[in-house]
């Protein structure tokens, strides 16, 4: 008879265990201000009549051949280190920079920075994940840190999600 119990209660624990795996969330962080999600004075949703009065024509523009989440996409290149994506009604919902050429956030993170200025500013709102370190406004838009071995920041990169 002690088979039948001993049998229950190990289903029991495992079932248990499987609940409480299954059940967990992921780490929350905090979030920062969609303001900060700035590069070069340009924001997620700024206007290619903006960012052409900003910074004018830029040195390469490529359209995409396909329509995806944003439509029928443009990436503009100024230099050989910004990018800006452009959705199909023209306003940004992503872009880059990849070398110390004066684009800054908001708050003056620059690529060629140490990472360590990013902790101490955004503490606890940091994720860190391998090479990358995001901060992010809301679920679906995120500024991202990437750095080399030093922790010297590479590239510098702001996106919303459709």
């Amino acid at each position: 008879m002690k088979k039948p119990i001993q049998i229950i209660w190990i289903f029991s624990m495992i079932m248990m265990g499987l609940i409480s795996v299954c059940s967990a969330t992921p780490k929350q962080y905090p979030t920062v201000s969609i303001e900060e999600i700035t590069l070069g004075g340009i924001s997620i949703g700024s206007k290619q009549s903006y960012v052409r009065s900003v910074y004018g024509e830029p040195t390469e523009v490529e359209r995409s051949n396909h329509s995806g989440p944003f439509g029928v996409t443009s990436k503009w290149v100024y230099g050989d280190s910004f990018i800006l994506h452009f959705a199909s009604d023209g306003w940004v919902y992503a872009m880059e920079t990849t070398a110390n050429n004066g684009i800054k956030t908001k708050s003056g993170f620059a690529v060629g920075q140490n990472i360590s200025r990013v902790l101490n500013y955004f503490g606890d709102a940091v994720e860190h994940n391998g090479s990358y370190y995001t901060v992010r406004a809301n679920f679906y838009t995120s500024m991202s840190f990437k750095t080399d071995y030093r922790g010297k920041i590479i590239g510098i990169s702001c996106a919303t999600a459709p």
